[in-house]
């Protein structure tokens, strides 16, 4: 345990300088948001850049903080017929604005990294470093590598058919994603005239992961049935 501890006790001086969330901010407008800028996204001061409408869709790029001072980055699609439950079970919301855009059907970079590519980190940046301009190399580093995997996700999920094939996918797996995979493939169902079918699953949504009223259950069965036929040409 001493042993251990004087360990702990002689970090490496790389890793002596702890960054702010403010400095992280600050560099993600000068460093991060020129190159979504030019491809048509918006930062929106928290973490989120956010792009424009696609057929009811739009694309979104956020950074999640985690645990031990890191951050990752993760790629996802956010749909304007999709009301998504408040996290009290109490009501919904649409996410159409700017402000309240998030993430509904969406991977983390780590989801798109191939199985036989062990180390995951590097899909990771941290606040700790040398000093902030090692901080700030470290996430353009990140950031280009996981970039190539979310463009090449948002290139196969793209149309209306791949976002449900992505969500059937997606339902399959062991995931904590929220809103749930299988919830969203209820919607694009009926958005694509398998409103019956919608149904089916937004009943296993209710019975298998979300704990809500009867009475929210049944406005969100209609609002399902009101989106039927968004996505057909």
């Amino acid at each position: 345990m001493i042993n251990l501890f004087k360990s702990f006790m002689k970090r490496p001086l790389s890793y002596d300088f702890l960054a702010t969330n403010t400095q992280l901010k600050e560099l993600l407008v000068r460093r991060i948001s020129p190159a979504l800028e030019a491809e048509g996204y918006q930062y929106n001061g928290e973490y989120q850049w956010i792009g424009p409408w696609e057929n009811h869709s739009r694309r979104v790029i956020r950074v999640r903080l985690l645990k031990g001072a890191g951050g990752e980055f993760a790629w996802g699609w956010c749909f304007d017929f999709i009301p998504v439950p408040n996290g009290n079970g109490k009501g919904y919301h649409y996410e159409r604005t700017d402000k309240s855009a998030d993430l509904q059907l969406f991977v983390w970079s780590r989801d798109l990294i191939s199985k036989s590519e062990i180390n995951s980190r590097a899909y990771e940046f941290s606040l700790f470093g040398a000093d902030l301009a090692d901080v700030e190399q470290r996430l353009i580093q990140v950031f280009q590598r996981s970039k190539s995997l979310g463009d090449t996700w948002f290139r196969v999920s793209q149309g209306s058919d791949s976002l449900l094939a992505e969500a059937v996918r997606q339902s399959r797996q062991n995931n904590c994603h929220s809103p749930t995979p299988t919830y969203i493939k209820a919607f694009l169902l009926s958005a694509l005239d398998q409103t019956d079918e919608g149904m089916q699953e937004l009943d296993a949504a209710f019975t298998k992961e979300y704990r809500i009223s009867e009475e929210l259950q049944k406005k969100l069965c209609k609002k399902l049935q009101e989106c039927r036929n968004v996505l057909v040409c």
